[in-house]
C-alpha cells in the first residue's frame, strides 16, 4: 500500500517535535545541573528527593537549636564564673573580718564591699541571654527572676527546665536552677554583714566562712553541669554537620546530573534533532515530484 506524502510529513513532523523536546530537556539538564526537572522525569527519584529535603529541613532546625543552646550555655557558664569570683572574694573578706585584731572601721569597709558584691550577684542572676531570654528564670524566660524585697532576695522564676530539641529523639536542658541557691547565698552574705557589724569574729569563723565555702562548691557544681551540657552540644554539632553532609550527598545523587554524561546526551539530542530537520527538508524537496506522480 502506497503511503501518502501528507502522512509521511506528519510522521516526520512528530519526529521533529520529539527530537526538539529531547534537545530542550537535555539542554536544561546541562544548564541547571539537575536531572529531575519535573515529577514526570523520575517519579521515584522525585519522591525520594522530597523526602530528603524534608529530612534536611528538620536537620537544619536541629542545627539552629544547637547553636542557640551553645550561646545560651556559654553565657550561663560565663555568668556563673563571675559569680564564683565574687563569692571567692566574699570568702576572702570573711577571713579578713574574722581577724580579732581588725579595727571595727575596717569591718565596716568590708560590709560596704559585700553589699556591692550582693548587688552584682543579683544583676548576674538577672542576666539576659540570646533571644532576650533570662538565663536563670526556668521556663519563664521573660520574667526578671531575682528581686530584692526588704533586704531579702526572692525568686520570681519557676522550677521548670528550659529544653531544646537537638534531634528527633533527644532534648537538652539548657537552663540552670538558681532559684534556691542564689537567695541562700544572698542571705548568707546578709548574715556575714551582721557578724561583721557586731564584731562577732567567732560567728564569722564558725558560720560565715563555711557558708561561703559551701556557696563556692554550689556554683562550681552548677558550672560542671553546664560544662557537661556544652560538651553534649559540641558532640551534637559534630553529628549534625556529618548528617547534613550525608543528606546533601544523597540528595545530590538523586537530583544532580553527571555533567559529562549530560553534555554527551545533549550532543546526541542535538544530532537527532538536526537529522530530523534534514529528513523533512528532503521530503519538502521531493514533494513536487510526488505531486506530479
Amino acid at each position: 500500500m502506497r503511503i501518502g506524502f501528507a502522512h509521511q510529513y506528519d510522521v516526520y513532523r512528530s519526529d521533529i517535535s520529539r527530537a526538539q523536546g529531547q534537545l530542550f530537556d537535555s539542554q536544561r539538564r546541562v544548564t541547571t545541573g539537575k536531572k529531575i526537572l519535573s515529577l514526570g522525569d523520575d517519579p521515584v527519584g522525585a519522591a525520594s528527593a522530597i523526602g530528603l529535603r524534608r529530612l534536611r529541613a528538620a536537620s537544619e532546625q536541629y542545627g539552629n537549636n544547637l547553636l542557640s543552646a551553645k550561646g545560651f550555655l556559654g553565657m550561663t557558664e560565663s555568668t556563673l564564673g563571675e559569680m564564683s569570683t565574687l563569692i571567692n572574694r566574699a570568702n576572702e573578706l570573711a577571713v579578713a573580718g574574722a581577724n580579732g585584731t581588725l579595727e571595727q572601721s575596717a569591718r565596716e569597709g568590708i560590709v560596704r564591699e559585700i553589699t556591692e558584691i550582693q548587688k552584682r550577684l543579683v544583676d548576674l542572676g538577672n542576666t539576659e541571654g540570646p533571644g532576650q531570654r533570662k538565663l536563670f528564670s526556668g521556663q519563664r524566660t521573660d520574667a526578671v527572676p531575682f528581686v530584692v524585697d526588704n533586704g531579702t532576695l526572692t525568686y520570681a522564676g519557676d522550677a521548670n527546665d528550659l529544653t531544646v530539641e537537638i534531634s528527633a529523639t533527644e532534648t537538652l536542658t539548657i537552663s540552670t536552677q538558681l532559684g534556691t541557691a542564689l537567695p541562700g547565698i544572698y542571705n548568707d552574705l546578709n548574715r556575714l554583714k551582721e557578724h561583721l557589724q557586731g564584731g562577732a569574729t567567732g560567728s564569722i569563723s564558725g558560720e560565715s566562712i563555711p557558708a561561703m565555702q559551701q556557696a563556692t562548691r554550689q556554683i562550681t557544681l552548677l558550672r560542671a553541669t553546664v560544662g557537661t551540657r556544652m560538651q553534649a552540644v559540641e558532640q551534637g554539632v559534630s553529628h549534625h554537620t556529618r548528617r547534613m553532609d550525608e543528606l546533601s550527598s544523597q540528595l545530590s545523587d538523586v537530583e544532580d546530573v553527571d555533567m559529562s554524561e549530560a553534555i554527551l546526551d545533549y550532543k546526541m539530542a542535538e544530532t537527532a534533532y538536526q537529522a530530523a530537520l534534514q529528513s523533512v527538508s528532503m521530503i519538502s524537496r521531493l514533494s513536487l515530484m510526488d505531486f506530479m506522480r
